[in-house]
């Protein structure tokens, strides 16, 4: 099984990139009482007519008016039923999936149904905060600087996703520093990298 290797020996690609999972500490000042029960009343929607498709179940399905709630099931061609909704669905209206795309059209009248026997019911989350690094490795300060550039102006200082798992929350992802590290000496023997740390 002796092989010949011909192919050029590559020590290091750049530009890359890197994240470093640094620290997680318990928030005290985002602390509530966790005995706390949260409660989430469903909701049926009512067609017009039956989708050509089907909804997916836990996608968000959202309106024009605002509203939006999380798919639990198709109990029938013409009824969806919703959960954790907010705002107010009006009749009439056209309610898409988001991720399904699907769309239907609610009915003029009586299209929104609160069904109280079924409740779904929560505590609430403890809060830690996670510190991430993010490092870039370029060959010049240019590389480095054009991806840096496509990162910083989603930060001001914060940019903030929405997390949905149980119930969906917006969680800020904070940029707290930028700094640069070149520990090139100028020997041409050495191979330079410039490393920004995010």
């Amino acid at each position: 099984m002796n092989q010949t290797y011909d192919a050029t020996e590559v020590q290091t690609t750049l530009p890359r990139m890197s994240f470093e999972w640094t620290d997680i500490s318990y928030d005290s000042t985002r602390k509530l009482n966790t005995m706390q029960k949260m409660g989430s009343v469903y909701i049926t929607l009512t067609f017009v007519a039956a989708p050509s498709g089907s909804f997916n179940v836990g996608e968000k399905v959202t309106a024009p008016s605002g509203a939006l709630g999380y798919v639990v099931d198709e109990p029938s061609t013409t009824t969806l039923t919703l959960r954790d909704t907010s705002g107010t669905f009006v009749n009439g209206e056209v309610v898409t999936g988001v991720t399904s795309a699907e769309t239907a059209t609610l009915a003029s009248s009586g299209a929104v149904s609160t069904n109280a026997t079924r409740v779904s019911y929560r505590y609430q989350r403890v809060p830690y905060t996670m510190t991430l690094g993010l490092a870039v490795a370029a060959r010049t300060t240019e590389d480095g600087l054009k991806i840096i550039e496509q990162i910083l102006p989603f930060f001001t200082p914060e940019f903030t996703v929405t997390v949905r798992d149980v119930v969906s929350h917006d969680m800020p992802v904070v940029l707290t520093s930028v700094s640069q590290e070149d520990e090139w000496e100028g020997d041409f023997t050495e191979r330079r990298f410039i490393i920004w740390t995010l």
